[in-house]
């Protein structure tokens, strides 16, 4: 099983990555999302196929985790 948005890690930058061919980011939200408590950087994204187009985005407001949630609808 493959990923439909493959991520190539980016030399020396831990889990940062950039997405592979035929991969778009949704972002269309530009609201910080960690620390969940106070979020003060927006590092979390949902990637998605070029097949797809978001139309709408949200933050949800929640510190079940260390990072808030991003919730993205699609066309």
């Amino acid at each position: 099983c493959r990923p439909a948005c493959p991520i190539t890690p980016l030399a020396g930058q831990g889990q940062v990555g950039v997405a592979g061919p035929g991969c778009r980011v949704a972002a269309v939200t530009v609201v910080p999302t960690n620390p969940a408590a106070a979020p003060s950087r927006r590092i979390d994204v949902v990637m998605h196929s070029v097949d797809l187009r978001p139309s709408t985005a949200a933050v949800v407001a929640s510190t079940v985790s260390d990072h808030r949630p991003v919730v993205v609808d699609f066309e």
